[in-house]
This record gives structure tokens, sequence and C-alpha cells, in this order.
């Protein structure tokens, strides 16, 4: 009988003390992040672009963000090429193109891509700039310069 009540009392013992000294399960919490965008380009990353070579851009935008990025471009113009996730550099020299995410009413396309001509480049015809541009501060968040080579 003292055996008995002995591993009763080290029985107890265990499970109490295993319940105070165990760690408590945490949960991971990911929250995707609204205040990243990314810019590069498709392929092979280079400094020198030419039409149908290096010419297709990555773009990842949160909706939180895009109406928030403005983009001047020098010397070329970036069109839509497939969904809004990649962009397509068409040389124009001579002129900026400044192009953003319009916001539409559409319950199907939330966002447009939209560009228009802003002035003639201060650049060489040969150059190319990409500026992405926060547009309530005006504060430069990107630049990337390209050489053109037809």
């Amino acid at each position: 009988m003292k055996r008995n009540k002995t591993s009763y009392f080290f029985f107890i013992f265990f499970c109490i003390s295993h319940t105070y000294f165990s760690q408590s399960s945490q949960k991971i919490r990911i929250r995707k992040d609204q205040t990243s965008f990314y810019f590069f380009q498709k392929g092979k990353s280079t400094d020198t672009i030419s039409s149908g070579h290096c010419d297709l851009f990555y773009i990842r935008v949160s909706d939180t963000l895009k109406n928030e990025l403005t983009f001047w471009i020098e010397n070329a113009q970036l069109q839509i090429y497939q969904a809004d996730t990649v962009l397509k550099l068409k040389y124009i020299p001579g002129l900026r193109y400044e192009a953003y995410f319009l916001k539409k009413d559409s319950a199907d396309v939330k966002y447009k891509w939209s560009n228009f001509v802003n002035g003639a480049a201060a650049l060489e015809k040969k150059r190319i700039r990409i500026q992405i541009f926060d547009r309530k501060d005006h504060e430069l968040l990107l630049e990337n310069n390209f050489v053109y080579k037809p």
C-alpha cells in the first residue's frame, strides 16, 4: 500500500510539473507586406536594352500602393504586356512619359495602367531612365538607367 501511495504521489507530481514547465504553443502569423513593391527585368538583368531583348519588366505592387506610385520614363514608354504584372518597354526617343495606375469603377478590373507624355526627355537619345516616385511626397523611390541599342 505504501508503494502505491508513493507511485501515485510521483504520478501527480509529474503531471503538475509537466504542465507548469511545458512550453505553450505559439502561433506564427504572416502578414502580407503592403508597403513594398518590386520592379525588375524579366530574364537576364542587363544595362543594355534593345527591341525584343531585355525589354520586359515585372512589377508587383499591392492594390493599396497602386494609387500612390508614379513612373517617369525618359526616351521610352512602359506598356502593359501581360495582365498588370509584366510591362514592355517601347523605345520612343526624345519624349518623357509619366505612367501610373488609374483606379477604375469596374468590378472586374480595379486599376488601369495609364500613360501620357510629360514633356521632352533631358537625356541623350540612346539612354533610358525609369524613375518611380511616391505621389504624395514626390520622393524618388527607385531609379534605373539603361542604354538602348537598335
